[in-house]
């Protein structure tokens, strides 16, 4: 996955120094949730978005309700977040993509629910300007590019978390600190705007921008032993675990 932003600069009073996961909540103002899934829909067609993995993943599904094909313009589609712009289609025609299939186990939105990099295989994807998905069906965006939401080591922010003790998910020991902190969208340290462009002609003259926004609303650390949850015969619980969320794990510091 090709990180969304080059660098990030932050300073802390809101961390630990044993190893810890940190949980990131997106909010979009416009958008419905669907369980944990944002999404948008019209007469045409579904988007659904997921972004649960580690240091986040901009997932999407859109789904064609049409009897008649629609086609995805790629070089009018990009992800914003801040004033960094990421391309879905490059200008050098010759360039591929280096992309991750997932593998692993999906919920009821086909989306995967896994954690960490097991369930993911690495491949090559080819740099098309255009993307035709026939009458009824869908197009998964990690067919395409995938770009990380937060590449960095650890978030850190220059204000005072709020302070929680909670009762262990692994079900053992004493209450565990757990670190806070909301924002306002006006407030928020994170914004991400999507625009995607969906033609209804093959030479891509009959088309229309939908745009999108999430921002950070919520963050919060605490061990990782708390992250993970109880250990079940099925694996971990992940009791933080939402598509419209993501996290990021760290060591000792």
């Amino acid at each position: 996955m090709r990180p969304l932003i080059g660098f990030l600069t932050f300073f802390a009073f809101c961390s630990h120094a044993r190893p810890q996961a940190q949980i990131f909540l997106l909010k979009s103002e416009k958008l419905k949730l669907k369980g944990d899934n944002y999404f948008y829909e019209d007469d045409s067609l579904q988007i659904t978005f997921a972004f649960w993995a580690e240091k986040g993943a901009f997932n999407f599904k859109i789904q064609n309700k049409l009897n008649q094909p629609i086609y995805i313009d790629w070089f009018h589609t990009v992800l914003m977040a801040g004033a960094y712009k990421l391309d879905y289609f490059s200008q050098d025609t010759s360039a591929d993509f280096r992309a991750f299939t997932y593998t692993g186990p999906v919920d009821n939105t086909w989306f995967g629910t896994g954690y960490g990099n097991d369930n993911v295989l690495p491949r090559v994807v080819h740099n098309e300007r255009k993307t035709f998905l026939p009458a009824k069906t869908a197009y998964y965006s990690f067919n395409r590019r995938v770009f990380h939401i937060l590449p960095i080591d650890y978030f850190t922010i220059p204000e005072r978390c709020e302070r929680s003790y909670e009762q262990p998910h692994s079900g053992r020991g004493k209450p565990v600190l757990v670190l806070s902190k909301s924002w306002s969208r006006r407030e928020s340290p994170l914004t991400l705007k999507f625009f995607i462009t969906i033609c209804r002609d093959e030479n891509l003259t009959q088309c229309r921008t939908l745009d999108f926004e999430f921002f950070l609303t919520q963050f919060f650390e605490c061990p990782q032993e708390h992250f993970r949850g109880r250990l079940t015969s099925e694996g971990y619980t992940f009791p933080y675990r939402r598509q419209d969320s993501f996290y990021i794990l760290y060591p000792e510091k």
